[in-house]
C-alpha cells in the first residue's frame, strides 16, 4: 500500500450511560407493567481500511464485532405477582460497521468522529410472567446507533 491508503485494526472498550424505561399501562386491569433496559459495558474489535485525504485529514470505515453485556428489570406495581418480572443480564454478540474521520492534532495522535452501528444477536426470555409460566416468552434483539468523539493512537 502507499501513503494514501492505510489499514487499522482498532480495539474497543465501551460503556454505556443510556437507560430505556417502559410501561404498560392496564397491563392487567388497572395494574400497570413497567420495565427498563440497558446496554452496561463491552468490547469491540474492528478492521477499519484509511484513506488519507490530506496530511491532517484521515477517513475510514470498516466491519467489526462487538460483545456487550445487556441487563434487564421489569415488574408490576403489584410486586411481580402480575405481569412480567425477572432481572435478566447477558452478553450479547453482534456485528456492526464504523465509519468516520481523523484530524491529526501530531504525528502520532488523531481527534476522531465516528459513527457506529452494532445489531446484536437475540435472547429468548421465558418464564417471565407468573400466571402464564413458559408459554409467555419474551424476545429481544437489539442495536444500538452511537456517535462517539475520541482520540485514536498509532504507531
Amino acid at each position: 500500500m502507499n501513503t494514501v491508503f492505510g489499514i487499522a485494526v482498532e480495539g474497543n472498550v465501551d460503556y454505556y450511560a443510556g437507560q430505556s424505561e417502559y410501561s404498560i399501562q392496564n397491563f392487567f386491569l388497572t395494574n400497570n407493567a413497567n420495565a427498563s433496559e440497558s446496554l452496561d459495558y463491552g468490547f469491540g474489535l474492528y478492521v477499519l481500511p484509511r484513506y488519507h485525504l490530506s496530511p491532517t485529514v484521515t477517513l475510514f470505515a470498516g466491519p467489526g464485532i462487538s460483545k456487550t453485556r445487556f441487563e434487564t428489570d421489569s415488574g408490576a406495581e403489584t410486586g411481580g405477582n402480575i405481569g412480567v418480572t425477572g432481572h435478566y443480564r447477558e452478553w450479547l454478540t453482534g456485528w456492526g460497521f464504523k465509519a468516520g474521520t481523523g484530524l491529526a492534532v501530531t504525528t502520532n495522535i488523531d481527534l476522531t468522529l465516528t459513527y457506529q452501528y452494532t445489531n446484536f444477536n437475540s435472547v429468548v426470555f421465558a418464564g417471565v410472567e407468573p400466571l402464564t409460566g413458559s408459554l409467555v416468552r419474551g424476545r429481544y434483539a437489539p442495536y444500538s446507533n452511537t456517535v462517539m468523539i475520541g482520540a485514536a493512537i498509532h504507531c
